[in-house]
């Protein structure tokens, strides 16, 4: 059990006092409810017994957890501060100190100092999910440089771990606008972290600091290091659109040379390094268009390029096999591009390749998954037109009408795009013909009109 003292404190909110536990160390192995309000940011909550507000109490603690090497103190005051700084100086320099405690916690892998709630909750939750920190922040920084570079407003991400409907789970960041934590968020791939973590690690090895304190002054101060120690590892990967630029720049060679024996087809020549995704696209839409129902493993070109060659360079791409199957092929070559570039400011290339996803499934029968995909793509892209049409277009096609106009009712007035409108309202169009409701159709009409002179 957790050694805590009891405390009077005084509420903020009614002066009046009341007795709180008071936990000097928290041990995550043994304290499993503890945890979990580590883990979500609310150890420190409190209720008045007097006014029954709800109130945050805060003070010095540590949380320990040895399954993951974790060791976490949570210096509330600026005094405590100060003294942990102190006797760790004083180990480094290979004194004595009293504090037992800070032996230990000096030699945990994953030892940190936090100053605030938010801090403590978050370097839990991801090392009880088994990542580094360091790694963590660097993807932060790349995210948030790009949704700055593309004009949006987000003063910072904090990690967390989502659950979806279909019972996956994935890191995330969640957007910070100003100091409150928004509804909106950001899927980060498995793959995502692994090349990062592979990026970074030669400089990360060779960077020397104590890391007691992983937040943004670190990651300034890291890749500046990087800049003028590593300049050659991976320059343009804070900044480009691209998230493995290397394995990039290698499979675009690939294809353009792929792309000669395609002869006069200018869809596929004359595309740099710059706009490759959109060449990637070109190929993906020649082979679908060209690709029979009758020869499925075989493109026609002057010297008979194989669907195996296809494979094998989508293979080097992503690092896994694919069956031939022609949906499975298709909706696999959406996820690898979509894996492979950042394509939060190209909102068209996007779209384009979760709708092949959702279509393959679909295609294949696996029409549940289609529909998670969509709730899924639906949540990470709250007030998107393009994936509601998608939605009703799906429902409809499997005769599932009532879901479909409860879309249709809920989004119906919604703000479309130029690049996304249209599809919507096709959408809309396509439910009431269906259900020959006159009125509703000449209601989208008037909203379609009303969109295109917004």
């Amino acid at each position: 059990m957790a050694n805590y003292t009891i405390e009077r404190i005084e509420c903020p909110c009614c002066g009046k006092t009341f007795r709180i536990k008071v936990y000097d160390i928290i041990d995550g192995n043994r304290e499993a409810s503890l945890k979990q309000k580590i883990l979500k940011g609310t150890f420190f909550d409190q209720v008045c017994p007097h006014c029954h507000q709800d109130v945050v109490m805060t003070y010095d603690m540590t949380y320990k957890d040895p399954s993951t090497s974790t060791f976490i103190i949570f210096a509330d005051s600026d005094e405590f501060y100060i003294d942990i700084l102190g006797e760790l100086k004083e180990i480094a320099e290979g004194h004595d100190v009293d504090d037992l405690m800070i032996y230990n916690a000096a030699k945990s892998s994953n030892f940190r100092i936090v100053r605030n709630i938010r801090e403590l909750a978050e370097k839990a939750l991801i090392f009880d999910n088994g990542y580094d920190d360091r790694i963590i922040e660097i993807l932060k920084k790349i995210h948030l440089e790009l949704a700055k570079a593309n004009g949006k407003n987000i003063d910072d991400m904090i990690f967390n771990v989502g659950t979806f409907e279909d019972g996956s789970r994935d890191m995330i960041f969640m957007v910070v606008k100003g100091t409150e934590i928004t509804e909106e968020y950001q899927v980060i791939t498995p793959r995502e972290y692994e090349i990062a973590k592979e990026e970074f690690s030669h400089a990360l090895s060779e960077y020397k600091s104590d890391n007691l304190r992983v937040n943004h002054k670190w990651i300034d101060q890291f890749l500046e290091f990087k800049e003028e120690n590593y300049p050659d590892d991976d320059p343009d990967m804070e900044y480009s659109d691209f998230k493995d630029k290397e394995r990039a720049d290698r499979i675009f060679d690939t294809w353009k040379e792929m792309s000669d024996r395609f002869g006069d087809d200018e869809r596929l020549i004359g595309y740099t390094k710059e706009n490759w995704d959109s060449f990637l696209k070109d190929i993906l839409n020649f082979w679908y268009e060209e690709v029979s129902d009758e020869k499925p493993y075989l493109i026609d070109v002057d010297e008979e390029l194989g669907f195996t060659d296809l494979e094998e360079l989508i293979e080097e791409l992503n690092g896994s096999s694919y069956s031939l199957d022609e949906h499975e092929f298709r909706m696999k070559i959406s996820e690898d591009i979509l894996n492979s570039f950042d394509l939060s400011d190209d909102p068209v290339e996007r779209h384009y390749m979760k709708h092949s996803i959702v279509e393959s499934l679909d295609e294949m029968g696996r029409n549940k998954e289609a529909e998670n995909y969509l709730k899924k793509w639906q949540k990470e892209e709250t007030g998107n037109s393009f994936v509601i049409s998608v939605m009703i277009d799906h429902y409809l096609d499997f005769g599932r009408k009532e879901k479909a106009i409860e879309l249709a009712e809920k989004y119906m007035y919604m703000e479309t795009d130029e690049d996304d409108g249209e599809a919507f309202y096709d959408s809309l169009e396509n439910l009431y013909t269906e259900l020959g409701d006159r009125k509703k159709l000449q209601l989208v009409e008037r909203l379609r009109e009303k969109s295109r002179h917004h």
